[in-house]
């Protein structure tokens, strides 16, 4: 309502002051001074009651020749006119015999008129008095539409002003013409390109332009573009480069048949820069034609081969690079068949230099050499002598048949001169890979090379494995080998089927796939068999953890392997499998991404049984699988009960830790005698023993590592740690975690008081404690942490609270010491920085680990414990 009676007002003011300027002027104005015949005449009618919107021949009323008018002699009088017409009641949205408003109407109406700059104000005229920004012509276009067509022919300010003034006057910036386009397709469309073609085309995208719509055809406006300047501003802002329409066309396909965008001098880096915005020049139509076909037929050769460089050498892509060597035509093609029967030798040339496969065989059997050889009498003559040549050069075999049996020489018959080409001793070009090959292995690059020249290989399925094996079982060898869909490296498992049980093939599959989410865990591929053999497919490995350890290796420490290890029990056993052979030979290696072990052979695991009644249980029968040194002391007794358990794999994992770590030794193998004879009848007495004692231990291990090492590898199962709780053990921890579990034992009420002051008697924990570090004390005889309590208890009476020859009295000081280290000097920071109390210290943590367990459930505690 306050709208209606502003523009009410509003008219009134106008209706006046245009009274008052005819009143002055009426001497003046007369028709022919406004040249407005028949209108004039119509205007004159109206001032004694004629209709304003009376119509002549065409359909126009007064207000279209008033509006022209202005636009062809722009007066301030022609636009007072135009606004006293409006103001009486004058219909802006009526339609013309043409179907044009006078709005729509003055877009073709500037062409004739220098005076290009007063469309704005027209424009906002008319729609101030309600013209329709929304209202199309007999085409179907919006005032936006016809905008952006007209474009080239406007100022920059008119064009940009005026999107933004019909968008927020009610004009979809999306609406769409006769055809489906919307103004950002017409923009795209633009056959002329002007100075702010850039910037109408970003402030249409500004009000929100969709870059990806569609037009009836299911043309997006990328499909549609004339020119680069337009392709990289769409492509920046989001459009699909792949989009396709309803013929199955992408952008490329187009852009080939635009001599403004592509013709036989497109440079290497225009090519880069459309294959860095993700058009693909293999996509196929519905006829089954990729861009890169398109330009082979119209003749464009020199930009086909810059497209190949730009493929190979400058975007180097590996999607990219295998979708060229994997095309496919509708009659099964490769792009070297396309190259040879198009004439084009030096793109024949490069890409048999890149290793596209010369005898490649289409859906007729036919290589690019008996293809060529097909098409005598349709190819010139010279054109075939040369890519004869050239492919013989390069390995191709004349001797393979089509679909019919014809070979090369009998698809020659009749050409002596050719078939004598095939028969000519030509040098030969090095033999260049004809697989794809994804390089990851370093230690097998000369296998997987051999593999992807097609030489000292076999093929099995889909896989192409080297003659030479990598591995050996029992009754099993693993191979290097390529996975010819991708180029994936793969250790190729092959078992014998005669001497195989399928039960422990079908359970190292059933374990394999169990755990194929785990990273700590070799990745199981795929199985499959032939008549003699049964294969598994896993990722290739490097080599074995012995192998790892005899080699010098940057980077990796012992805890990291340690770590995986723990990490892929973990997993084995939250998933109720046991493996019953862990071992350094089971433990395996990779280099990339990034140095990492793998638990791997499965063949004797077992995955634990769930039944309705009892829950699981965590043992298994059979105690003569797995290898001696390496199994748990209560398998070697004679007891019939003797049982695998998680326990048993927790203590043989203890033994590979104690390996890492030690670089290669075995904790209870003495050096004079061989590590198999740990399996004699005395093998539990010795273990036992070499535990109490500690006597193999490596003396370098850290006193962590001798901590959880003592637990792993404890006589009696239960008393072992479960692969869940390893992480909590302190070797796991960093230095900062250590600070602060000390730090956090300090605050707990029975270590904040001093020793002196207490009237109560000690706890458990306190004299575990007291007892475990009564070698290590008085704590005040090292110098560095003399230092810092000398400065921490400058003042006398808090250098008596301490008692030197307290353990409980050290955790306490350190507690305070980093609580409030204000008054110590930069060097005793830089002590504590450097984890001074851990160094001087080693087996402090553990043995506060120890005592505390009894505090375990406080709340400080017990996110140490779980």
């Amino acid at each position: 309502m306050l709208e209606r009676a502003c523009n009410s007002r509003r008219c009134e003011r106008i209706n006046e002051r245009n009274r008052k300027l005819i009143q002055r002027q009426s001497g003046r104005l007369s028709v022919p001074d406004v040249r407005y015949t028949q209108h004039a005449a119509g205007f004159l009618s109206y001032r004694k009651g004629a209709c304003i919107d009376q119509t002549d021949d065409s359909g126009c009323t007064t207000l279209y020749q008033a509006v022209s008018e202005w636009l062809i002699r722009p007066s301030v009088q022609k636009r007072l006119f135009v606004e006293f017409l409006l103001s009486r009641g004058a219909n802006p949205n009526f339609k013309n015999n043409s179907g044009e408003s006078p709005l729509t109407k003055s877009f073709p109406t500037f062409q004739a008129t220098r005076y290009k700059d007063h469309l704005l104000e027209i424009w906002r005229c008319l729609l101030n008095f309600g013209a329709r920004a929304k209202i199309k012509d007999d085409s179907d276009r919006s005032p936006l539409h016809i905008l952006v067509n007209l474009s080239c022919k406007l100022s920059p300010k008119t064009v940009d002003e005026g999107i933004v003034l019909f968008h927020e006057h009610g004009c979809a910036i999306n609406c769409r013409d006769a055809d489906g386009n919307t103004p950002l397709h017409l923009w795209a469309r633009l056959a002329v390109k002007s100075q702010n073609l850039e910037k109408v085309g970003n402030k249409i995208i500004d009000r929100g332009g969709t870059v990806n719509a569609r037009n009836d055809s299911g043309e997006t406006p990328l499909h549609l573009a004339q020119f680069w300047e337009p392709v990289d501003l769409l492509l920046k802002q989001g459009a699909q480069p792949n989009a396709q329409d309803l013929s199955g066309e992408t952008p490329l396909h187009k852009f080939v048949d635009k001599e403004t965008l592509i013709t036989d001098k497109v440079k290497v880096g225009r090519w880069k820069k459309c294959l860095t915005s993700g058009m693909d020049p293999w996509k196929k139509n519905d006829s089954g034609v990729c861009p890169f076909q398109d330009l082979l037929e119209k003749g464009f050769l020199q930009s086909s081969l810059r497209l190949l460089k730009a493929v190979f050498e400058h975007y180097v892509d590996e999607e990219t690079i295998e979708s060229a060597r994997c095309f496919k035509d509708s009659e099964g093609n490769s792009l070297l068949h396309l190259a040879c029967i198009t004439q084009a030798d030096a793109i024949c040339e490069y890409l048999l230099q890149r290793g596209f496969s010369v005898n490649n065989q289409n859906i007729r059997l036919q290589t690019p050499l008996s293809l060529v050889c097909s098409r005598v009498g349709t190819l010139p003559m010279k054109n075939i002598q040369n890519t004869i040549l050239l492919l013989q050069k390069h390995h191709a075999d004349p001797k393979i048949p089509d679909d019919k049996g014809n070979t090369c020489q009998v698809l020659l018959n009749g050409h002596e001169d050719l078939k004598r080409l095939l028969r000519i001793d030509i040098e030969k070009e090095p033999i260049l890979p004809i697989m794809k090959w994804r390089k990851e292995s370093e230690k097998h690059k000369d296998a997987l090379c051999d593999i992807s020249c097609g030489q000292k290989c076999q093929r099995v399925e889909s896989y192409h494995h080297h003659k030479h094996y990598i591995g050996k079982g029992s009754f099993s060898l693993v191979f290097p080998a390529l996975d010819e869909r991708d180029g994936r490296e793969v250790a190729l498992k092959r078992l014998e089927k005669a001497r195989l049980e399928d039960a422990s093939f079908r359970r190292e599959i059933e374990c394999l796939m169990k755990l194929n989410d785990c990273p700590a865990v070799v990745n199981y591929i795929c199985s499959f068999s032939s008549s003699d053999f049964q294969y598994i497919v896993v990722e290739l490995m490097e080599g074995t953890l012995n192998e790892y350890l005899d080699t010098e290796h940057e980077g990796v420490n012992a805890f990291r392997i340690c770590s995986d290890i723990y990490s892929g029990i973990e997993y084995l056993h939250k998933n109720e499998v046991i493996h019953r052979d862990l071992k350094p030979q089971n433990i395996l290696y990779k280099t990339t991404p990034s140095v990492a072990m793998k638990i791997a052979d499965f063949g004797l695991s077992k995955i634990l049984q769930t039944t309705q009644h009892f829950g699981s249980s965590d043992t298994v029968m059979h105690s003569m699988v797995g290898t001696k040194c390496w199994k748990a002391p209560e398998l070697f007794t004679n007891d019939s009960q003797s049982k695998y358990s998680k326990e048993s794999d927790i203590f043989s994992c203890g033994l590979l830790f104690h390996y890492s770590l030690a670089k290669g030794k075995h904790p209870f193998h003495d050096p004079k005698e061989s590590p198999a004879q740990i399996g004699s009848p005395n093998t539990t007495e010795n273990i036992k023993d070499n535990i109490e004692n500690k006597r193999f231990f490596c003396p370098s291990l850290s006193a962590e590592a001798v901590h959880i090492l003592t637990r792993m590898l404890s006589l009696k199962p239960d008393e072992r740690p479960t692969a869940s709780s390893l992480k909590t053990f302190p070797f796991f921890w960093d230095n900062a975690k250590k600070m602060d579990f000390l730090k956090k034992v300090g605050n707990e009420d029975e270590f904040t008081k001093p020793r002196s002051t207490l009237t109560r008697p000690l706890t458990d924990v306190e004299r575990q404690l007291e007892k475990q570090m009564k070698n290590a004390l008085p704590w005040t005889s090292n110098s560095s942490i003399n230092d810092i309590f000398s400065e921490f208890t400058s003042d006398p009476r808090y250098r008596d609270q301490y008692e030197p020859n307290s353990a409980v009295e050290l955790v306490r000081l350190i507690r305070n010491v980093h609580e409030h280290p204000a008054n110590l000097s930069r060097k005793a920071k830089s002590l504590l920085d450097k984890h001074v109390f851990l160094e001087q210290f080693p087996h402090l943590v553990t043995d506060v680990f120890n005592s505390a367990q009894q505090w375990k459930e406080r709340t400080n505690l017990k996110s140490f414990y779980e």
